[in-house]
């Protein structure tokens, strides 16, 4: 739904998109893929044409799967830093993002490292999830971007809820000129410096728990 948005609101060209790259569209019938009769978790058998127009679906369709600069098939594994570093924000599409997320009690949060990859390249972001994966960063340390985007989605029960503010902040991002977006990036410089730094000591905490309780585990053996 994020790729119909964007080719709907012609900003598409504005910035670096990957859609269903590597094995994905081998291993999940992606290159078969119909929005026409789309199978969506939570929503049934869905025909995005009603929403979108048939130009939109045709144009997905011409674009899907569409890869950048994939090297290896662990794409979870592999971070390539230029894409990261000649752009000014991310829109993650987190792993639990959908409609079908929304009333799972109790409430997942899903935290991956598709939001610690922007974090360890200095990239401000968007987050397209579940609600409370923003509070659950600030409860580790991390720092959000709340005096620079709208962050209010975090809190909203609903995916329909979310979506809304976060369509309306990509748009409005987007349509800010480079000198723009330049001045607004560097004004978080502070705040992406600390998660970098913070994602180290983040990192360290975990596996430092995670040793003892393999230590705990083998002394009980």
């Amino acid at each position: 739904e994020l790729l119909l948005f964007l080719i709907k609101e012609n900003l598409l060209d504005s910035g670096i998109t990957t859609w269903f790259a590597g094995n994905e569209p081998i291993e999940q019938g992606v290159n078969k893929l119909d929005l026409t009769k789309f199978n969506s978790a939570g929503s049934g058998v869905v025909d995005h044409t009603e929403k979108y127009g048939k130009e939109v679906i045709d144009i997905a369709h011409d674009l899907i799967p569409n890869s950048y600069d994939y090297k290896v098939d662990g794409l979870q594994d592999f971070l390539n830093v230029l894409p990261y570093f000649n752009s000014y924000f991310n829109i993650i599409t987190e792993t639990s993002w959908g409609p079908n997320y929304d009333f799972v009690k109790p409430q997942k949060i899903h935290i991956t490292e598709k939001i610690w990859k922007p974090i360890s390249t200095f990239q401000p972001f968007i987050l397209i999830s579940t609600k409370n994966n923003l509070k659950k960063l600030r409860e580790w340390g991390f720092r959000t971007f709340g005096d620079f985007i709208d962050e209010s989605y975090d809190e909203l029960d609903t995916y329909e809820e979310r979506i809304k503010i976060i369509n309306k902040e990509i748009i409005r991002l987007c349509s800010m000129s480079r000198k723009e977006l330049d001045a607004w990036y560097w004004s978080m410089e502070d705040i992406l410096q600390h998660n970098a730094d913070n994602l180290v000591k983040f990192i360290d905490t975990e596996y430092n728990k995670l040793q003892k309780v393999f230590e705990h585990g083998w002394s009980k053996v």
